[in-house]
């Protein structure tokens, strides 16, 4: 080998040894100014939590941004690592009744936990989101994400108990609810699985809610009985949405009014005001748990044009939308103060078939509170109580409606931290 040849690859295993030892400078570099940007975003989100403590939610956004700026600048825009960030986020959001904010961050988190899932078929990403729909009131969102997810799923995906639940509970609210063959067909699936007590019993509960509303109480009889070994129960009202049509002759004639109004304003030369809202169908809902938030988004039609996708919802358990509710109520319930005192307590019958019968106030009401309390738990329907393993009548069932929201921010925040607890395993844990 000639002296040339030598002096060339002595050249080339220097450059090599000197690539070699840059890269490692590079790498304990990048190794050190991780793990410090990993320590400044820790002692950031425990300041955030001192300030989610003491309620200053202003401080907490500060601190959580900053903390995933800083995750953004060293691991990229879209680093799974902000997972639980989001999260606070969101709940934040939430606490300050922004929910079209929480509802942006909820489906940014779910972009980023798809990202990092494998793909076909229910993921963890769709199931947190669908959850999001359900007790966000945007019932209309999560059915199509359901059924998105759904065609995407192979011939042979196994069965998933959890999101069939998930399917089943999102079905009660919708406006032709539901397909009982479907729910019978979960719940024998479900009995071939590992399925947890819990889940049985929940799953078992939601699909004698279904059989019972499709008035097949003999199919669901057995759920109920085995949620019950004591064969004994007390009637249970049933969550979902519901509606009736009122036939209250003043607010007939009220309607009549607001149209000539219009109409005489659009005669004048100004915009006709299609804003004033249809009176005849009143719509009410009944909450599946506590973690359901007092609004609901965009589920019909009636809202294509609206600019702002929330309406607030009140009262418990029944729930109203609140513009609604005030055109029915006497006039000095007008003001959410006065509304959030008014308490209507009741006493009725709850018969074998899961109806209210023979109504009673137990407090004076106008008649305008009457008939629209008498409407609703005409249209509402029960769990039938059980005595021996049979279906009863329940004579004098308690009832008491208020109108006075309370987030359960602790039932929230809890969901936000299992959400987080379920980052991404390659990922170090920033909590």
């Amino acid at each position: 080998m000639g002296c040339s040849a030598l002096i060339s690859n002595a050249l080339v295993l220097i450059s090599i040894a000197l690539v070699e030892t840059s890269l490692a400078k590079d790498l304990a570099s990048n190794s050190e100014r991780n793990q410090r940007a990993t320590l400044a975003v820790e002692q950031l989100l425990s300041e955030a939590s001192i300030a989610q403590a003491n309620e200053d939610w202003p401080a907490q956004e500060s601190q959580l941004l900053e903390a995933q700026s800083l995750l953004h600048r060293e691991f990229g825009v879209v680093t799974p690592r902000q997972i639980t960030i989001v999260d606070r986020l969101a709940a934040n959001q939430v606490a300050r009744e922004n929910y079209s904010k929480a509802n942006q961050l909820a489906e940014f988190n779910h972009f980023i936990r798809s990202r990092n899932q494998d793909s076909g078929g229910s993921t963890e990403a769709d199931a947190l989101l669908a959850d999001w729909y359900l007790r966000s009131g945007q019932w209309r969102a999560g059915r199509g994400l359901i059924k998105t997810v759904n065609a995407a799923q192979p011939n042979d995906q196994a069965f998933d108990v959890s999101w069939a639940l998930l399917e089943l509970q999102m079905s009660l609210y919708s406006p032709i609810c539901c397909n009982s063959n479907e729910a019978l067909e979960v719940l024998r699936q479900a009995q071939l699985t590992t399925a947890t007590v819990d889940q049985m019993a929940e799953l078992s509960q939601t699909v004698a809610a279904i059989l019972i509303l499709e008035r097949q109480l003999d199919d669901a009889l057995p759920a109920i009985q085995t949620i019950h070994p004591s064969q004994t129960a007390q009637a249970q009202l049933l969550p979902g949405l519901h509606a009736f049509k009122s036939s209250d002759r003043d607010r007939m004639e009220r309607t009549k009014l607001e149209s000539d109004l219009r109409l005489r304003r659009y005669g004048s030369g100004f915009a006709l005001d299609n804003e004033i809202p249809d009176n005849e169908l009143i719509e009410f809902s009944v909450a599946l748990n506590d973690r359901f938030l007092p609004i609901q988004g965009p589920n019909g039609a009636e809202f294509h044009k609206r600019t702002q996708p929330f309406e607030r919802i009140i009262g418990s358990p029944f729930r109203y939308n609140l513009e609604r509710l005030k055109l029915v109520l006497p006039a000095r319930y007008s003001r959410l103060d006065r509304l959030e005192t008014l308490k209507i307590d009741m006493s009725f019958d709850v018969s074998e078939e899961g109806r209210a019968r023979n109504i009673r106030f137990l407090n004076d009401q106008p008649r305008q509170i009457r008939k629209l309390m008498r409407d609703t738990l005409l249209a509402a329907r029960f769990i039938p109580a059980m005595e021996d393993g049979t279906f009863v009548t329940q004579s004098d069932f308690l009832l008491t409606q208020t109108f006075n929201n309370e987030l359960l921010l602790n039932a929230d925040d809890a969901t936000h931290q299992q959400a987080s607890d379920r980052a991404v395993d390659e990922e170090p844990r920033l909590l």
